[in-house]
Parts: C-alpha cells; sequence; structure tokens
C-alpha cells in the first residue's frame, strides 16, 4: 500500500496528526482535571459491570 502514497499526501496526514493531537492533548488534560477533583469510582463500577458483562457473554456464547 506503500505506493499508493504520495507526496500530495503529506498536508492531510499533517492535519489529521496535528487535530489528533489537540484532541488528545485536551482530553488528557480535562481527564487529570476531573481526577484530580474527583475519584475514579465511577470508572471503576463501570469496567466491573463492563467485564461482568463480557464473562456472561463468553459463558452463554453457544447461545449466539
Amino acid at each position: 500500500m506503500r505506493d499508493l502514497i504520495s507526496a500530495a499526501d503529506i498536508p492531510v496526514f499533517a492535519a489529521g496528526f496535528v487535530v489528533s493531537f489537540l484532541s488528545a492533548l485536551l482530553v488528557i488534560r480535562g481527564l487529570l482535571s476531573y481526577v484530580s477533583r474527583k475519584s475514579f469510582a465511577p470508572f471503576a463500577w463501570y469496567r466491573i459491570f463492563f467485564g461482568v458483562l463480557i464473562l456472561i457473554l463468553y459463558w452463554n456464547r453457544s447461545a449466539f
């Protein structure tokens, strides 16, 4: 697939890199701000619930 990429694609990749970097920076800043004010408890309960759901689906995979 490397043959399909040309020098004309550089601005598109550069714009995508910059936008993804800036959005990641904002999201990380927001997460750190949230964590400094509150706890990880909602995230922990979400992960526990999701983990149990995945286990139930795994154990009952013959039903699908």
